[in-house]
């Protein structure tokens, strides 16, 4: 079963798949986005304040900025290398992220 998604979400309910989807100038604040997966979707503009980010996969996602990561409890996000490097500097070390392909 597929929700329609709408432009203001307060927390995402299943499926937590969304790789490839259109996240443009989204309103994502305060959303559980835990564990979801949304590599190579492309979220340009959208807004992650106060998101929780644990567990999402953002791994090749378009347009997201360090500065969209360090709005949100990004702990535990699987990001790109260069997104990672940048939100440690700039966020600050004390939220690490796995990088690299999924540990099994």
């Amino acid at each position: 079963m597929t929700r329609a998604i709408s432009p203001v979400l307060g927390s995402f309910e299943y499926p937590r798949h969304w790789a490839g989807a259109i996240f443009l100038d989204a309103t994502l604040k305060n959303a559980d986005l835990r564990g979801a997966s949304l590599s190579e979707a492309i979220v340009r503009d959208a807004d992650f304040e106060g998101a929780n980010l644990d567990g999402a996969d953002f791994r090749g996602a378009v347009g997201l900025t360090v500065q969209q990561v360090c709005a949100a409890r990004w702990r535990g996000a699987l990001l790109d290398p260069d997104v990672q490097a940048a939100a440690q500097a700039r966020c600050g070390a004390g939220q690490s992220s796995f990088v690299g392909p999924v540990q099994r």
